[in-house]
């Protein structure tokens, strides 16, 4: 994966009789590349461009940006209004600090040292219900408030678009004036991002609504031991899939399964609040890559009438 950090030095020229004009020289460093302090925050003033050239223009065009960054795999460009500092700087707009490290060498498969976002708000996804790991799966309705479905304006897209002013809401076997424990189990998406990739952690964001807590992704209290391996009576499942074929991720033989343990919201998290959980490989496992996702939320954590969150954003590595 090629990632370029480019350091602009901005010259402006202001005239009351022309428009202002401003040069910029680039710097391009190959060893190094920006972690976030927070992974969970969504990245800001990120542009989508055609090549690298496309990056520097959009910095060069801008006149509060001094420092871009541009990934060749996604052509993801993203600017910054400071130069580096103390190996830190902070996007345009924004509080989120990013801390400048040493990029190590790739080892081939995937580069170990970066730990991306693999999905994105532009990837496909698909909400669904009535459902457990390794079973068929079946499609839940858009814009209802019974059995099977999501309200209005809180289908699953809204768990993968990076604001925590929107949240999706899964009745389950449940809906809007039927509360029970298992209202909202079993309920979940696949998603097929961009790119093959090795899911390593899950990023949660709670939504904004304090008086609906119960509806929140739950840990389990229990455990059974199977071979010398210990598992959680599952609240999460995540299973992952070499397929890409929408009409094949509904089939159950499609997926294998990677995690099955606590969503790690445990403790009643405060409301709109990133969790980022490392996901335990299965007992005897090892991580590999694949080319599509499946979460399913198994247990919430109380009487409600749906399961709810505002993010569930996957991280890991990219494979190069």
């Amino acid at each position: 994966m090629q990632f370029f950090i480019f350091l602009f030095l901005i010259i402006t020229s202001i005239n009351c009789d022309i428009p202002s004009l401003h040069s910029a020289y680039f710097r391009i460093l190959h060893e190094y590349h920006f972690e976030q302090a927070n992974l969970c925050l969504p990245w800001v003033d990120i542009l989508i461009v055609t090549n690298i050239y496309g990056c520097q223009i959009a910095c060069i065009k801008n006149k509060l940006c001094r420092t871009a960054t541009f990934y060749q795999i996604t052509n993801q460009c993203n600017l910054f209004s400071e130069r580096l500092e103390d190996g830190q700087l902070k996007p345009m707009n924004s509080t989120t600090v990013i801390t400048l490290i040493k990029r190590h060498p790739s080892n081939g498969i995937a580069n170990e040292s970066i730990l991306t976002q693999i999905t994105s708000p532009t990837d496909i996804i698909q909400g669904i219900w009535n459902t457990s790991a390794g079973q068929d799966s079946s499609c839940v309705q858009l814009g209802q408030y019974v059995s099977g479905s999501s309200p209005p304006d809180e289908d699953v897209s809204k768990a993968i678009d990076n604001d925590l002013l929107t949240k999706h809401v899964s009745f389950g076997d449940g809906c809007n004036t039927c509360y029970s424990l298992t209202a909202g189990h079993n309920t979940g998406f696949y998603i097929i991002p961009t790119q093959l990739s090795i899911l390593t952690h899950l990023c949660w964001a709670t939504s904004h609504e304090f008086n609906e807590t119960a509806r929140d992704p739950m840990i389990s209290k229990f455990e059974i031991k199977t071979n010398n391996c210990f598992y959680s009576i599952i609240s999460v499942t995540i299973e992952g899939s070499n397929e890409t074929s929408i009409s094949n991720l509904t089939h159950g033989s499609s997926w294998s399964l990677i995690y099955n343990g606590t969503s790690g919201l445990d403790g009643n998290p405060p409301r709109s609040t990133y969790k980022l959980i490392a996901l335990k490989p299965l007992c005897g496992t090892k991580p590999i890559p694949f080319k599509s996702y499946r979460l399913l939320v198994v247990q919430k954590r109380g009487l409600e009438d749906s399961v709810q969150y505002s993010e569930a954003l996957l991280f890991g590595h990219i494979v190069d």
